[in-house]
Parts: structure tokens; C-alpha cells; sequence
């Protein structure tokens, strides 16, 4: 309004989505006007969660895979509070112990803590429920179990990740007998190490399956 050919008094105002001025200019007018600004305020909230396999005593390593959403989505991330980061969310072979996560996104991060526990035998991991994936390692065939496990669904969700926190497959089971089962086929993959986790939030632990020729 008012602006016209190199001299008068007049403005402009801009606005976003949610009727917000995100900038404005009102005064006289030289040749030309310039002006940075951001269209949106930078969101910094990170929701993180994190699945864990428990050390099983001279059998297993434990291992923790974090999930996270928001800020830039771009993330990378620690667990010893920082000294490290990487760009995957998958980290294996841990001892039994307290891990302090950190996840970033640019200048945005979040921290929380988790702990690797120290098991006999994988009937004492879960506590919710018997879950098995057998024969294990095996060339990638895997017969996925959930017993003990009471649940009026009649189906699980599970997603299935390789080594670097990618998610390959996701998946339904069902429930026969009491028993929610299905076979999983790892044939179309590489060799190397894989994790399954349950979409359901009472059923926290990660399985870990080995595909080997």
C-alpha cells in the first residue's frame, strides 16, 4: 500500500498460516527494501522412546534401539552422554549397565537414560511375555512365538530393523490357541544381524536374530 516508484509512504505486513506477523515495514520508501525472515519458529521438542534387550548371562549382548520424532528429523545419536555420536539408532553388543541417550537434530537435542539388564536366560528377559524367534541364527527363517501373553487382540504388530535401525518389514502375527505365531522370512536380506520390536507398549523387548549362510 503506497509503495510505487522509488519514493512514498507505505508498508507491508506478512502473516502465516495461523494469522501470525512474522514481519512488517511501514515507512517511506527508498529504491528497494529487503528483509530476512523465518517462516516458522524452530520446534526443538524430540519424542524419543527406546526398546532394550537385556544382557542374557554368557549368552547374549544386550542392545538398545532408539526411536525419535520432531525437531528436523535429521538426528544422530549417543549413548555415553555424548562423547560419541553416530547416525544409526541401533546399538548392540552392550554390557549390562546405564546408558545416558542423547539424541540431536542440529542445534536441538534431548537426553534420558536407559538400563541394560542383566538376565539368566531369555524365560526371565520380558516379564510380560515368552517370546521366541527359532532356529536362531539360522539362513533366514525364523518361527516367531509370543506365549504367556494375555491380550484380548487377536493379532501383534511388529516391525522388523536391520543392523542400522532401518525398518525392512512390518507385520502382523496371530493368535492361535493362546499362542501368537508367524514365520518370518529374512531370505531377500543380507546376512547379518536383525531386530524385531512389538508395536504394543506392554511388550518392550527387542528380539535379535542373526541370518547366516
Amino acid at each position: 500500500d503506497g509503495i510505487c516508484c522509488n519514493f512514498g509512504d507505505g508498508g507491508f505486513s506478512i502473516t502465516n498460516g495461523q494469522g501470525e506477523t512474522v514481519t512488517s515495514f511501514f515507512d517511506t520508501w527508498g529504491a528497494e527494501y529487503s528483509v530476512d525472515f523465518c517462516t516458522r519458529d524452530v520446534d526443538c521438542t524430540i519424542n524419543t522412546s527406546a526398546e532394550v534387550m537385556d544382557e542374557i548371562i554368557g549368552a547374549e549382548p544386550g542392545a538398545i534401539v532408539v526411536s525419535a520424532t520432531g525437531a528436523g528429523g535429521q538426528y544422530t545419536y549417543s549413548i555415553d552422554g555424548g562423547q560419541t555420536f553416530q547416525a544409526s539408532n541401533v546399538f548392540d553388543n552392550l554390557m549390562n549397565g546405564e546408558y545416558s541417550i542423547i539424541v540431536a537434530s542440529g542445534s536441538c537435542q534431548t537426553q534420558f537414560n536407559v538400563e541394560v539388564g542383566l538376565v539368566s536366560s531369555i524365560l526371565d528377559i520380558d516379564g510380560v511375555a515368552l517370546i521366541t524367534a527359532t532356529p536362531n541364527p539360522n539362513d533366514g527363517f525364523f518361527d516367531l512365538r509370543v506365549e504367556n501373553y494375555e491380550n484380548a487382540d487377536p493379532s501383534l504388530k511388529f516391525e522388523v530393523l536391520n543392523a542400522q535401525g532401518k525398518v525392512i518389514q512390518s507385520r502382523m502375527m496371530g493368535k492361535f490357541s493362546g499362542v501368537y505365531m508367524t514365520e518370518v522370512s529374512l531370505l531377500a536380506y543380507p546376512d547379518g544381524t536383525y531386530f524385531i520390536r512389538f508395536l504394543d507398549p506392554n511388550i518392550k523387548q527387542l528380539v535379535k536374530v542373526i541370518k547366516m549362510n
